[in-house]
């Protein structure tokens, strides 16, 4: 009886604070007309952090946001949008082949009243470097004369694997080369669904496109497409009529002049893109070449605290383990909380090092958005200035090597990857240090006496680190490999000249060129070492370890990754450029770019962003979203009601009943037990004095009630009164 009164208690708590939420909406959502029609329900989506595959959440769903105008930004229409790209990303529960990846989208087209759910072969199979993932599905709204068709087109917006290469993919001219082939991928599967589909269409077509990341970036190029072509899809589609929102959004389309650029955001006003101004992910491909996004862009309000107090309000439920992540003490999760750092040598006992703040006089910036900004501007300046030069100087495809090994490996063979490249830090960044200064000052400045004295000073420091390794038999590869160049004609001839150079002497230019291009071999032999160890350590097929091990080792692939590196991680025009030690300021540099490397894509989660959305949108206002289990969870401290994602709420201590004896059959021994209403039940078998009865509380009414309907019903919302005022307190 107890529990069918608690079961009944309940529901009708749920349907108070259901109304009380749909009370809400209809006094706080920015066009009345669009609570008509009003869904809230849960959608499943795979999280950016959280071990134990996908995670659920609410949603607010409304077709009433697609009747106005796809130009006129749309708050609610926004956060609908991150929702879908969310529920696009590659499920990531255990059971899930390619296949079914997909679910997740299709049970929240379901949801939504769509229809024809279908998918195109790249989301049903492993991606592959220039595949490209869609779900479409379409929904006839309204009726007669009124209804038309809303078309709806997702890119798979996550779980990637080697199609993380095609964000590398720009190419020399035009629009972004590795997301046009993802759009050309989805305008023929969706010619081909508006074929197949057509007849069941009403009215006109309305297009509604999103994507997340690499999604936003093709969803980009899609609707500006759509935009510039009414009829690419076999039906017309007005502009006013294409609603499209990308989140995460890089850049997609490289201008001409400001003017250009200019006619790029006001001809396609309703390509509406959101992200925070320090998410790494918007940097690609660089501005600095003159590239943007189709469409109007908004930044995200990231650096007003009131605001982001707020999101991380919504982040703990959407996702907790993101959440713990980002609000732990100096947290590298959190990108505010970036720090300008060096190395300091404690030589007291043995040799010692440790993370400081960075001397003031290097400049390093403090926060994210500058240092990212520093990077990216040293590289295009001296090393990358176009396009032409990027794919040229083959950067490009040594970036799509990288990036389709790693991301086209599971967890597992991730870690293996990573524990196989290990290497000592020091040295790498002694050798990597001189082939900076080599570089940057013999061919870029041609300040060819300083780099000589530098060089003079600072290769005995890696020698000396050498001397202190072990013999030859114990060393790791890439070890025995740096003692064994040491031991070249190269080597000695570098040392022999670089005195000559130091005292400014006239010397022949290919002598120049000589010492420029030992050093080089030195790091870039030292980069192939690394990634061999890193493949050889992965337990895959011989076959297709050997074919990795020729790539990644080629020249092709090492020479223009380790120029990158060197100069993204170590490049200072204006830097204290002095003897290798790791307090200087390029070393600084690359441990703060280290350092801080956690914080760099955590702006970038789908949760975070989805919580930055609905910190705009009046529907998740004072929103306690979590679908709780009608059942009370409970423990030896207290009980609550869980979310299915871990959140609990309304945690209280147990409310006890008098103690109850209860006599053994044998009649030896008695047990004295007392019982929580939420089902917890304490026992004893020592005598218990009974204490006088305490005043009962709202909770314990509501949970023993008894009486009549009418008796639940007040009980129910007096607690929903307290409750309120108890979170208001909070």
């Amino acid at each position: 009886m107890c529990k069918r009164i608690k079961q009944i208690t309940a529901i009708l708590l749920s349907l108070v604070l259901l109304m009380g939420s749909f009370a809400a909406i209809a006094v706080n959502a920015s066009a009345a007309d669009e609570t008509a029609n009003v869904k809230k329900g849960e959608f499943t989506f795979a999280p950016h952090t959280y071990p134990d595959g996908d995670l659920t959440d609410i949603y607010y769903y409304t077709d009433e946001v697609f009747s106005g105008s796809a130009i006129d930004y749309n708050e609610h229409l926004a956060t609908m949008s991150m929702i879908l790209a969310a529920a696009s990303i590659s499920s990531q529960e255990k059971d899930a082949i390619y296949e079914i990846k997909s679910n997740n989208l299709r049970y929240l087209f379901k949801e939504w009243g769509f229809s024809g759910f279908a998918v195109n072969e790249y989301y049903t199979q492993r991606p592959g470097e220039q595949t490209m993932g869609v779900g479409i599905a379409y929904k006839v709204i309204g009726e007669g004369e009124n209804a038309y068709t809303l078309l709806a087109i997702v890119p798979r917006s996550a779980g990637y694997e080697k199609e993380w290469a095609g964000n590398f993919t720009v190419g020399k001219e035009g629009v972004h080369e590795g997301f046009a082939t993802g759009r050309d991928i989805i305008l023929d599967f969706a010619k081909k669904y508006v074929e197949e589909q057509g007849d069941q269409f009403e009215g006109e077509v309305k297009v509604w496109t999103m994507g997340y990341s690499r999604g936003a970036g093709v969803a980009n190029l899609l609707a500006a497409y759509l935009d510039d072509n009414s009829n690419a899809l076999g039906v017309e589609t007005k502009k006013e009529n294409i609603f499209a929102y990308t989140f995460g959004t890089p850049s997609t389309i490289q201008f001409a002049d400001e003017a250009e650029k200019a006619l790029l955001e006001s001809n396609y006003r309703n390509i509406h893109n959101r992200y925070s101004d320090y998410d790494i992910v918007t940097y690609a491909p660089f501005k600095e070449w003159d590239f943007t996004c189709y469409g109007t862009t908004k930044l995200f309000d990231v650096y007003n605290a009131e605001n982001k107090a707020e999101m991380l309000t919504f982040l703990e439920k959407t996702n907790k383990t993101i959440y713990d992540l980002y609000v732990a003490e100096n947290s590298s999760a959190d990108p505010d909380n970036f720090m300008a750092l060096m190395l300091q040598l404690d030589l007291s006992d043995g040799v010692k090092t440790s993370f400081v703040p960075a001397d003031p006089a290097y400049g390093i910036p403090t926060n994210q958005k500058d240092f990212l900004d520093s990077r990216v501007k040293f590289l295009a300046e001296h090393l990358v200035p176009d396009r032409a030069t990027y794919v040229d100087g083959g950067y490009q495809y040594a970036l799509q090597c990288l990036t389709s090994l790693y991301f086209g490996l599971n967890g597992e063979q991730s870690s293996l990857l990573i524990g196989g490249m290990s290497h000592d830090a020091k040295m790498m960044a002694g050798v990597y240090y001189c082939y900076f200064v080599s570089d940057f000052y013999l061919s870029k400045t041609g300040d060819l006496a300083f780099a000589a004295r530098i060089l003079i000073d600072s290769l005995p420091v890696i020698e000396e680190m050498m001397a202190d390794v072990g013999s030859a038999e114990e060393l790791a590869p890439w070890m025995a490999f740096a003692a064994e160049f040491m031991q070249t004609p190269e080597y000695e001839e570098l040392k022999t000249l670089l005195p000559t150079v130091a005292s400014g002497a006239e010397i022949a230019m290919d002598k120049i060129s000589a010492i420029r291009n030992t050093i080089k071999s030195f790091a870039v032999g030292m980069t192939a070492k690394v990634l061999e160890g890193g493949v050889s350590a992965l337990t895959i097929d011989a076959e297709e370890k050997a074919e990795l091990l020729t790539k990644m080792t080629s020249a092709e692939v090492t020479e223009p990754l380790t120029e990158f590196l060197i100069y993204l991680l170590l490049g200072s025009e204006d830097g204290v450029i002095a003897p290798f030690n790791p307090s200087n300021k390029n070393i600084a540099l690359a441990v703060t770019f280290f350092a801080n490397a956690g914080r760099y894509m955590r702006v970038h989660n789908n949760e975070i962003i989805l919580s930055w959305l609905r910190t705009e949108d009046s529907y998740y206002e004072n929103e306690d979203w979590h679908l709780h289990e009608t059942d009370t969870e409970f423990d030896a401290n207290g009980h609550w009601l869980e979310c299915d994602c871990g959140y609990k709420s309304e945690v209280v201590p147990h409310t006890f009943s008098e103690w109850n004896t209860i006599p053994e059959n044998n009649g030896e021994k008695d047990v004295v037990t007392r019982r929580c209403p939420c089902g917890y039940e304490e026992s004893t078998d020592a005598p218990v004095e009974t204490p006088a009865p305490a005043p009962s509380n709202t909770l314990t009414i509501v949970l023993i009630c008894v009486g009549s309907a009418v008796v639940v019903v007040a009980a129910a919302v007096t607690t929903v009164v307290v409750v309120k005022k108890r979170k208001s307190k909070k």
